[in-house]
């Protein structure tokens, strides 16, 4: 808080009266009163015996502090990106060079700051364009005293991130690519799902933590932007996303045609397998995806999750119309060679539930990865439908509900079942 909620907030707990304290002050009330609308200020003199009047000391009442909380910060960028929204990119940026000053050494403030107002330059392209190349200054600018802070941790994160931004923003440039290359190919064009670890792939929990975007950021801000222009639903396939428990989330969002975010998953099942831990760094969801669009209800899920039937059963009894799977499955070493298992695990999901499933798999070098692509649409007769090559590229399908809703008819397999036999 500031000076004049301070001396509000305290003489109202302390049961005063405007007038009360500007008796013990020997001021008049309406000189209180601008102290508490922020119009004006105590005269320093007045300063020692406000204090002790208003029992606190000269520090709280100063609001003097050398750095804030992780709690108040991630406030403050809930705040930032609210007026944004409803005052523009400029305003947020007023507001941002405004704390900064008031916490000109907090670098945890200068990290996190950079990140949101990146991601708003994203979000507002042709804002303003004066402006832009100093606010682009002024983003950089906070990187690099981030990347020079006394904080190990905070100086490791901004060294990874400032060395990272150009590499990343060539590949999410390509990701952008063919986003308008699958709007171009297809008129009327419903869904576009891009695969997993669309960001990066750390190689490390560090490296994962430094360059971990909040959301929104500048991903999600980037795609946002693009889905409203292109009027189409978009899945940006999932990010590393930045928390407050010293762990990432693997997650991905909905973004509908408006580019409003309708709803957001995190990666449930965490790769403990085959001597890797995932969870050692990566903070699991809890919540099965299941979002009502303006194509049908849609579940989701994220790489690991597809060895999980129950996951997809669940989501289909549960009324799920199409499932999305995202993934950055690797060939070779370290692990087995897996794209049969990429095959089948996509196919029998489609043929067991009679349902249609969308597949993005990366495809690449990634962190020392070979992700094979061989992204697929499955029909619900397990059907592969539109099969990707192993390279970069889009594929179509037109998935027909009806034909779904026969498979279902013919088969039997939904309800036809007998789960009072399954679970006892």
């Amino acid at each position: 808080m500031q000076i004049h909620e301070i001396i509000r907030t305290r003489r109202t707990a302390l049961g005063l009266t405007q007038e009360q304290l500007a008796g013990k002050l020997g001021v008049s009330a309406p000189a209180v009163n601008k102290w508490e609308r922020g119009n004006s200020y105590p005269d320093i003199t007045l300063l020692p015996v406000l204090a002790r009047t208003l029992r606190v000391d000269l520090n709280t009442l100063l609001s003097f502090r050398e750095d804030l909380t992780e709690t108040e910060i991630a406030e403050f960028l809930n705040r930032l990106y609210e007026v944004s929204r409803t005052d523009g990119c400029g305003a947020a940026f007023s507001l941002a060079e405004e704390k900064l000053r008031q916490f000109p050494n907090s670098d945890a403030l200068a990290y996190s700051a950079a990140g949101l107002l990146e991601g708003l330059l994203t979000l507002f392209p042709g804002t303003d364009e004066t402006a832009r190349p100093g606010r682009e200054d002024f983003v950089a600018g906070l990187y690099e005293q981030a990347a020079q802070s006394a904080d190990p941790k905070i100086r490791e994160w901004a060294t990874y991130t400032v060395a990272s931004r150009c590499i990343a923003r060539g590949d999410l440039d390509r990701a952008e690519a063919l986003v308008r290359e699958a709007a171009r190919g297809m008129p009327d064009l419903d869904l576009i799902l891009l695969p997993e670890c669309v960001d990066f792939l750390a190689r490390s929990p560090e490296e994962a933590l430094a360059q971990a975007q909040p959301i929104p950021g500048p991903y999600t801000m980037r795609m946002s932007r693009l889905a409203r222009e292109l009027r189409v639903n978009l899945v940006p396939g999932s990010i590393t996303e930045r928390t407050e428990s010293g762990k990432v989330r693997n997650t991905t969002v909905w973004i509908d045609r408006e580019g409003e975010i309708l709803g957001r998953y995190s990666k449930m099942h965490l790769f403990d397998a085959l001597n890797y831990r995932e969870s050692d760094h990566v903070q699991a969801g809890d919540e099965i995806c299941l979002l009502d669009t303006d194509i049908g209800r849609v579940g989701i899920q994220i790489c690991y999750d597809c060895r999980f039937p129950e996951l997809a059963r669940t989501q289909v009894l549960k009324g799920a119309d199409l499932l999305c799977v995202m993934a950055c499955f690797p060939l070779g070493a370290p692990l087995p060679v897996r794209t049969e298992h990429w095959d089948l695990l996509i196919d029998s999901m489609a043929l067991l539930n009679q349902t249609w499933v969308c597949a993005a798999n990366q495809f690449g070098t990634v962190a020392g990865q070979h992700p094979f692509g061989r992204s697929r649409i499955t029909d619900p007769w397990g059907t592969a439908v539109a099969v990707a090559g192993g390279r970069p590229g889009v594929i179509y399908g037109v998935l027909d509900l009806k034909y779904q809703r026969e498979c279902r008819e013919q088969v039997g397999g939904l309800h036809n079942r007998r789960p009072e036999l399954y679970f006892q």
